[in-house]
């Protein structure tokens, strides 16, 4: 079997994603199993126990079925790989359309409990339904296929109905030791100039006649479709919170500023509350001017600080995984344009989109202050 130099290339690219994805993911879900139950840190564990799956999973079974040029010895691992690439896929497109939405409701409406983490769980289980149905309509569609290669004009021909139309034959004109499961020389002399040998393989994981051409072209809209109505989803999410932050960050900047002015009146009460009363360094006894200026802070105060910075950590947190969202559409864009021969097909761009499953978990780390300090007692713990 030759080795192409760009399988090599694919092959430590893809393992690469493997070993990245497995140890970051695995990382994630320790740290964040630890910490407060929100809709956010549930939607983060998910993704990371999703993209530690497609590592342990998905990545090892497409190396080798590039190293068998998708030549699988049986059907139910054709259907298997066809379940989990497209169930991945859709699931991740349908998680990041679900995310944006929460994001939406925590920042844009924190008073309406809409980011339950009851409600998100509820969510997760309607995408991995949705995601799973795609899957399997894919997989009934695909199995392993005979192919039969003329080996004077050296042309391949998928199918067996391509072979008996090119060749001018039928099915029963080719002989009984002719199996599909076997690797052998098939002679045939059905209206063709002279004798043509075939040869007969079991190999290719590729669409079958279980669904007609019809079935296959509403399949195909409907799977765009869900795409481009998610990514739609996502746009419009985070346009809304761009705009919302960007209506009250004048509102922000004056609650800041009154919250600093407060300060500094205090400090200047104090102040002058000293310089009346000088033995008020060390005195248990409040002084008059102090207890004015307590008496006249704002109520609202230190629950107008808490949801600035409720607001702000979520502000974070959303910006995080817009990133991911971001990085996910942009490697999978090149792959969805290829299975549909809109741009030219390369091997290694295909499979780009798989280093999500990878680069989430950097994506933590280098955006988080918190993710970052819990990495680092881990470590120091495993030392």
């Amino acid at each position: 079997m030759m080795i192409s130099a760009k399988f090599i290339a694919l092959a430590c690219m893809l393992s690469a994603f493997t070993l990245c994805g497995v140890i970051g993911n695995c990382m994630v879900l320790f740290i964040y199993h630890h910490r407060k139950r929100t809709s956010a840190t549930f939607f983060i564990m998910t993704l990371a126990a999703t993209d530690l799956f497609t590592s342990l999973t998905l990545i090892p079974f497409t190396i080798v079925a590039e190293l068998l040029s998708n030549e699988l010895p049986y059907d139910f691992l054709c259907k298997v790989l066809m379940f989990l690439v497209v169930n991945n896929v859709q699931f991740s497109v349908f998680l990041i359309a679900v995310i944006a939405i929460d994001r939406y409701l925590c920042i844009c409406h924190p008073f309406l409990n809409g980011n339950t983490v009851f409600r998100a769980k509820g969510t997760v289980v309607c995408a991995v339904i949705l995601a799973g149905t795609f899957g399997v309509l894919t997989s009934l569609n695909y199995s392993v296929e005979t192919i039969y290669i003329s080996d004077d004009t050296n042309m391949s021909l998928n199918g067996r109905q391509n072979i008996f139309k090119t060749a001018n034959v039928t099915p029963l004109d080719l002989p009984f030791n002719c199996s599909s499961n076997q690797t052998t020389n098939c002679g045939i002399n059905a209206g063709l100039n002279g004798s043509r040998n075939l040869i007969v393989h079991r190999t290719m994981c590729q669409t079958n006649v279980f669904f007609g051409d019809y079935y296959r072209l509403i399949y195909r809209y409907i799977y765009v479709s869900t795409f481009i109505v998610s990514v739609v989803i996502v746009n419009i999410c985070y346009g809304l919170i761009y705009c919302y932050l960007h209506r009250h960050r004048v509102r922000l900047r004056k609650i800041l500023a009154m919250s600093s002015k407060i300060r500094q009146k205090k400090r200047i009460g104090e102040a002058v509350a000293c310089s009346k009363n000088s033995p008020c360094i060390g005195s248990s006894v409040p002084s008059p001017a102090k207890e004015s200026t307590t008496e006249n802070e704002p109520k609202h105060k230190k629950l107008t600080t808490e949801r600035t910075s409720v607001l702000l950590m979520n502000v974070r947190t959303a910006f995080m995984l817009f990133i991911v969202t971001v990085l996910f559409l942009a490697t999978y864009l090149p792959a969805w344009l290829m299975s549909f021969e809109l741009i030219d097909f390369n091997l290694c761009v295909f499979y780009l989109y798989l280093i999500n499953h990878a680069t989430n978990p950097i994506i933590y780390a280098f955006m988080s202050k918190d993710f970052r300090q819990d990495i680092k007692r881990l470590l120091l713990k495993c030392c």
